[in-house]
C-alpha cells in the first residue's frame, strides 16, 4: 500500500512489510536490486531543508511617507512596488538581474548626494525615499527626450497594436519623436534585420538597456546576443555582427519578449490587435512533456500570440515551438468536417499486400539527384533497393489536399459517427473483441484519455489501448511504480537550481526540452555541479562540470559501480533505508561486483572518475536526477531507471527541493494520459486489469463485465494489424507515423 506525507513535496512511502522482490539487471550487464522508499529526509534542519545560507532579516523603509516592510536583499524598487508605487524603468525586468544602465528609475533618498537607480539600490533600514519629487520628474523627462531623439514613432510594437515601453513614458512626459536638444544629421541611419523567420530586428528602435542581451545570457543561457561599436555606433548584436537568422540563435523569442521597444519585435503578428480584441485564455503548451505554461491569445477564433505565463513552473520562458507554432491551430488542412472515404476508393481487404510489403518496389535510403532516386540499402539483405520483395516508400511529409481530398466526401457529424459506430461494431460481433483496438494520445487531455479507455474496455470488450508512451515512459513507469509506486516525478525540474549535484542521462535537454535545458544550464552558472552521462556529445556537455560519455548499453554497470563505491565508502544514508526502504541488503549484494574497475571495463569511463562521481552524488547535500529517452526507450530501459531509483533512495536523496528523479517525458501529457489508464495491463491510476477486485469496482461503475486479460501494446497491435488478426482500430489524436515510428 502507498502512502503520503504531509510535506507539500510529493513524497510517497511504501507501507513497511509490502514486498518489493530483488529485480535482475539487464542481460549480460548485471542486475540492479529494487529499493523502494520516498519520504522527507529525517535529519533535514528545521526551516532550512535545502542548507542554504541563512535569510537576511527583514528591512523596513518610508516611501512616499508610507511605511513598508520588505525581505532583506530586496531593492528600493521592489520595495516601491510592494507599495503599489510605479516607478518608471526602462533597462530592469524582474526575471533577470538589475543593472541600472537607463537611470530612468532613480529616486530621491534622504541623506544621499545622487539620485540613485532604485532598481539596484538596496533598501536599508529606516531608508527614507521619495519617488515623485519635481527634481526627479525633471530628469525623467530629459532621459526620455534624449531615447526618444530618433526613436521611430510609432515604432514596429506600437504597429503591431503593443504598447511601447519608451513611448508610454513619452506621452506621459509629453515628450515627441525628435523633441530632443541633440542634432541628429551626423549619425547613419540604423539598419533593419529581417533574416530570422520569426524575429524582426530594428535598430534604430533600440535604446541599448541590454534586456536582450541578458534575458539572452541569463534566462536562456545561449549567450548570442552581445553589443559591438562604441559610442553613437553601438548595436546589439549576433554571434559578433552575424544576421540574426545566420547566428545560432535559436528562435525562443525570449529577447523579443524582454524587449521594452520595437528593436525586437514578432513577425508573426501581422495585423495590428488591441487587448479589447482579444481574449486570454491560459492553457498549456501542447508538445514535450517539459508542459509549459503559456496564454493564448484569440482575436476572431484566431490565434495571434502566444506568451509564457510567469506563474507556471516554466516561470515564462517558451521554446520556439511553444512560442511560435501555433499555425497549425488554423491550418487550412485542418479538418473542420469529418469525411468519409468512397467506396471507389476503398482498400481492398483489411491490408493492401504493397503495405504488407508482400509485393512492389522497395526504395532503401534513396536520395534525390537531378529527379532520379540514387541507389539504397535494401535493409534486408537480399538485394538493392527496388528488388523484389521490398515495401513500398514510406509515406511522408505534407500530402497536398488535391491528391486526397478526391477520396473522401463531407458528412454531417451524426453520419459519421453512426457509420463508424456501426463498422465498428461489426468488426466485433463478426470477429470477436481481439479483432479491434484503439491508439489514444498523450497531447488530448486527462478527461479525454479516461473517456478512449472506458470507450474501448466497455465497447469493444478488450484491453486493447495504448498510446505513445509504450515507446517513450512506459520503461520508466514500470520502474518507479515497482520502487516507489508512482510514475511522477518527485520535484519540478526549476528546483534544480537548488541542487548541489544534477546528473542528466541519456537526454538531449537543450533540442527535446530546451526549456528544462535553461534551468539546468542557469543552476550550472550558479554553482550546481552538473554532470551529464551519454553515449553521444549534444549542446549541454559544453555547460557540464564532468561529461561521461560511456558505451551504448553499459548505464546499468555504470550506475551499479556508483553504488558498489556508495556502500563501500559508507555514503549511504542509513537513516532513510532504515526507515523507508527495503531489500537493501538484496541491493549490496548485486552491486558488490561492480567495483569501479569493472565499471571501466564495461562503461569505457576510467574507474577514479566513476568514484569520484559517486562520491559527488552522495554527498550531495541536495543531488538531483533527470533522464530522457536514452533511458526509457533503450531495451533494458527499465533496469536503467531501476538503477537510477535506487542510487536515490540508497542516499536518501528525494523529498526535498533540489533532489530526487525527473524522468523528462516525450510529449506533453504522457503522465496523465497513463495515470488515466490509456495503457493495456492497468485501468485508471495503474490497477491492473488482472486483479479481480479492480475489476469489479470498475464493473459495478460502469455496468458492464471487462476482460481480465491485459491487451496488447502499440507494437502487438501493429503487428496483428499485419498479420490480418486485427481488423479495426479507432485512432484519436495520435499520428503513428509521428509518434510511433
Amino acid at each position: 500500500m502507498i502512502r503520503r506525507t504531509g510535506d507539500p513535496v510529493d513524497q510517497i512511502a511504501r507501507e513497511p512489510g509490502s514486498p518489493v522482490a530483488a529485480v535482475p539487471g539487464a542481460a549480460g550487464t548485471g542486475g540492479s536490486a529494487a529499493t523502494s522508499a520516498v519520504a522527507e529526509r529525517p535529519d533535514a534542519p528545521p526551516g532550512d531543508p535545502n542548507g542554504s545560507a541563512p535569510a537576511l532579516p527583514p528591512v523596513t523603509l518610508t516611501i512616499d511617507g508610507r511605511e513598508v516592510t520588505v525581505a532583506g536583499g530586496s531593492t528600493v524598487w521592489e520595495a516601491a512596488r510592494e507599495l503599489g508605487i510605479e516607478v518608471p524603468v526602462l533597462c530592469h525586468d524582474p526575471k533577470m538581474r538589475p543593472v541600472g544602465v537607463c537611470r530612468t528609475c532613480v529616486v530621491e533618498v534622504e541623506g544621499a548626494r545622487v539620485f540613485p537607480a532604485s532598481c539596484v539600490r538596496p533598501a536599508e533600514p529606516g531608508m527614507v525615499v521619495r519617488t515623485d519629487t519635481p527634481r526627479l520628474e525633471a530628469q525623467r523627462r530629459v532621459l526620455v527626450e534624449l531615447l526618444m531623439a530618433d526613436h521611430p514613432t510609432p515604432c514596429d510594437k506600437e504597429l503591431r497594436g503593443l504598447a511601447c515601453e519608451l513611448e508610454r513614458l513619452a506621452r506621459r512626459y509629453g515628450v515627441g519623436n525628435g523633441s530632443g536638444p541633440l542634432p541628429l544629421e551626423s549619425r547613419p541611419p540604423r539598419p533593419r534585420d529581417d533574416s530570422s523567420p520569426v524575429i524582426a530586428v530594428d535598430h534604430s528602435a533600440c535604446i541599448l538597456c541590454d534586456r536582450c542581451i541578458r534575458a539572452c545570457d541569463e534566462v536562456q543561457s545561449n549567450m548570442v546576443i552581445g553589443r559591438s561599436g562604441k559610442g553613437h555606433l553601438a548595436l546589439i548584436s549576433f554571434d559578433d555582427r552575424q544576421p540574426m537568422g545566420e547566428s545560432t540563435c535559436v528562435a525562443c523569442g525570449e529577447c523579443m519578449a524582454a524587449c521594452p521597444t520595437g528593436a525586437l519585435t514578432d513577425k508573426f503578428l501581422v495585423e495590428p490587435f488591441t487587448p479589447p480584441e482579444t481574449r486570454r485564455v491560459d492553457s498549456l503548451c501542447p508538445y514535450c512533456g517539459v508542459g509549459c505554461g503559456v496564454t493564448v491569445e484569440v482575436k476572431e477564433e484566431t490565434i495571434v500570440r502566444i506568451t509564457g505565463r510567469d506563474d507556471s513552473h516554466n516561470l515564462g520562458r517558451l521554446c520556439v515551438k511553444g512560442r511560435y507554432g501555433y499555425d497549425y491551430a488554423s491550418h487550412p488542412q485542418r479538418l473542420t468536417v469529418p469525411l468519409i472515404r468512397r467506396d471507389a476508393f476503398y482498400p481492398k481487404g483489411a491490408l493492401s499486400r504493397d503495405v504488407r510489403g508482400e509485393e512492389g518496389p522497395r526504395r532503401g535510403r534513396a536520395q534525390e539527384t537531378n529527379g532520379e532516386a540514387a541507389p539504397g540499402r535494401s535493409g534486408n539483405g537480399r538485394g538493392a533497393a527496388g528488388g523484389p520483395g521490398g515495401r513500398r516508400p514510406k509515406p511522408g511529409g505534407i500530402v497536398d489536399y488535391a491528391e486526397v481530398l478526391p477520396a473522401f466526401r463531407e458528412a454531417s457529424w451524426d453520419e459519421a459517427l453512426d457509420l463508424t459506430a456501426r463498422r465498428l461494431l461489426g468488426i466485433r460481433d463478426s470477429h470477436g473483441p481481439g479483432a479491434l483496438a484503439g491508439f489514444g494520445s498523450a497531447k488530448c487531455s486527462n478527461e479525454e484519455a479516461y473517456l478512449f479507455q472506458k470507450l474501448v474496455r466497455t465497447v469493444f470488450r478488450n484491453n486493447n489501448v495504448d498510446h505513445c508512451t509504450r515507446l517513450c515512459h512506459a520503461g520508466s513507469v514500470a520502474a518507479m511504480l515497482e520502487q516507489v509506486g508512482s510514475g511522477s516525478v518527485s520535484d519540478i525540474f526549476h528546483n534544480v537550481d537548488q541542487a548541489d549535484v544534477a546528473l542528466v542521462v541519456g537526454s538531449n535537454t537543450t533540442e527535446n526540452h530546451p526549456v528544462a535545458a535553461t534551468f539546468v544550464k542557469d543552476a550550472a552558472k550558479r554553482g550546481t555541479k552538473l554532470v551529464v552521462i551519454d553515449s553521444r556529445r549534444h549542446a549541454l556537455c559544453d555547460h557540464a562540470h564532468h561529461f561521461l560519455q560511456l558505451r551504448p548499453a553499459s548505464d546499468v554497470a555504470l550506475f551499479n559501480a556508483m553504488l558498489h563505491v556508495i556502500f563501500r565508502d559508507g555514503l549511504q544514508d542509513d537513516a532513510f533505508i532504515a526507515g523507508r526502504t527495503e531489500n537493501v541488503e538484496d541491493l549490496r549484494a548485486t552491486v558488490a561486483a561492480y567495483t569501479p574497475e569493472l565499471g571501466e571495463k564495461i562503461s569505457g569511463i576510467p574507474a577514479a572518475t566513476i568514484e569520484e562521481i559517486a562520491r559527488m552524488y552522495a554527498r550531495g547535500p541536495n543531488s538531483i536526477i533527470f533522464w530522457g529517452m536514452g533511458v526509457s526507450q533503450s531495451v533494458h530501459g527499465t533496469d536503467k531507471a531501476r538503477c537510477l531509483m535506487n542510487l536515490v533512495l540508497a542516499t536518501g536523496q528525494v523529498g526535498r527541493p533540489g533532489t530526487g528523479f525527473h524522468p523528462l517525458r516525450g510529449q506533453n501529457n504522457v503522465q496523465g494520459a497513463s495515470d488515466m489508464g490509456l495503457i493495456p495491463m492497468v485501468l485508471s491510476g495503474y490497477q491492473p486489469v488482472t486483479d479481480p477486485a479492480v475489476r469489479r469496482r470498475f464493473e459495478d461503475a460502469w455496468g458492464t463485465p471487462l476482460d481480465p486479460q491485459p491487451g496488447m501494446t502499440v507494437v502487438e497491435i501493429v503487428g496483428a494489424a499485419l498479420t490480418g488478426e486485427m481488423k479495426g482500430m479507432y485512432m484519436m489524436g495520435e499520428n503513428p507515423f509521428m509518434s510511433d515510428p
